[in-house]
């Protein structure tokens, strides 16, 4: 994804104009990897947990114009393969979208996945929780701010992400108008909303996965069952051997 920022005005959440200068925080994120003390983490397997979804912020940056979901999801799925050692998961943008033909649809409604909106929690790629669920991340409930790309890299607070949302899900400026609502990262109550742009502008994205189950480790009983089957099969070939 080519870096195309655009001079246009940026008004923030408390009615400041930040003119000509909107393109700083994509290009602080696309600038991620130079930055000191930001190295990767990459991917630690939650603990405690039986099931679990991971979000992270892209490191990679595009504009907002699109009019269907399909486009923005596409964009977190291939961001979250550049990382190469995150499980495998179908991955969606957290916005809201000014849907063609639809018309204003809610991030919240956008990756809601049922009982698992109030009971499965959400980790970063490297272990850190978020939110103890998608409801809670919602209410504004965080056990920590996102603040990782998806190799684990720390992303510069006050980064600009195209969210079109309200804290809580609901739709604000949704991507796909001419002035989306963009998010700001670690800003405390500021998370989905901190403010407006020209749609043209290339920000950040947050990307969620679907549930993903934790594989139940093997028993000492079935590792007992392959030994046994090991050790038969070897006698069995030894008793071959000897017969010819």
């Amino acid at each position: 994804m080519t870096h195309a920022f655009s001079l246009q005005t940026t008004i923030r959440h408390d009615g400041s104009h930040a003119s000509g200068w909107g393109w700083l925080a994509g290009m602080a994120t696309a600038a991620l990897a130079s930055l000191p003390g930001t190295a990767d983490a990459g991917f630690v397997q939650p603990t405690g947990v039986s099931a679990y979804r991971l979000m992270f912020v892209t490191s990679g940056t595009r504009d907002a114009q699109d009019t269907s979901f399909a486009p923005y999801d596409l964009f977190a799925t291939t961001q979250a393969a550049l990382a190469g050692d995150l499980p495998s998961a179908t991955w969606q943008a957290v916005v809201s979208v000014a849907v063609l033909g639809v018309g204003y649809v809610s991030a919240a409604t956008h990756i809601a996945c049922a009982t698992c909106d109030a009971t499965v929690p959400i980790f970063m790629v490297d272990g850190t929780q978020v939110a103890t669920s998608t409801n809670a991340m919602f209410a504004g409930t965080f056990v920590t701010f996102p603040n990782q790309t998806q190799t684990g890299t720390v992303v510069p607070g006050g980064s600009y992400v195209w969210t079109g949302s309200n804290e809580d899900g609901t739709v604000a400026r949704p991507l796909g108008d001419n002035e989306p609502t963009f998010g700001g990262v670690g800003i405390v109550g500021h998370i989905f909303n901190y403010g407006s742009s020209s749609k043209v502008n290339h920000y950040s994205f947050y990307a969620i996965s679907d549930t993903i189950f934790v594989p139940e480790p093997a028993t000492g009983l079935a590792v007992l069952g392959g030994g046994v089957a090991v050790t038969r099969v070897l006698r069995r070939r030894r008793a071959q051997r000897r017969a010819a």
